[in-house]
């Protein structure tokens, strides 16, 4: 199971979805940005209450992130881990 998230803003009337976080920077108030996270791990968490995937394999989409984007990366793993999908990571150490 891959599970990823993006944020769809629609301005003028225009629909159009983003991952960058400067777009979203643009387009929506800190307050708002900083519920972002936590309502994409509730969703993981309902999404894998109810299908309960054999496993789940979590991965950067590019090789050294700023450690801004790496918390962002481990605060969703751990939302993962605490699913009870756990067997072991590379980065053990950055999520405890």
């Amino acid at each position: 199971m891959e599970l990823s998230f993006e944020v769809q803003f629609i301005v003028l009337g225009e629909v159009f979805t983003t991952q960058n976080p400067a777009v979203t920077q643009q387009h929506l108030p800190a307050q708002f940005r900083a519920e972002i996270l936590p309502m994409v791990a509730r969703c993981y968490a309902a999404i894998l209450e109810k299908f309960r995937p054999g496993f789940v394999y979590r991965a950067c989409a590019h090789p050294n992130l700023p450690e801004e984007a790496l918390e962002k990366h481990h605060f969703l793993t751990r939302a993962i881990i605490a699913c009870g999908y756990y067997k072991g990571i590379a980065s053990d150490v950055a999520l405890e």
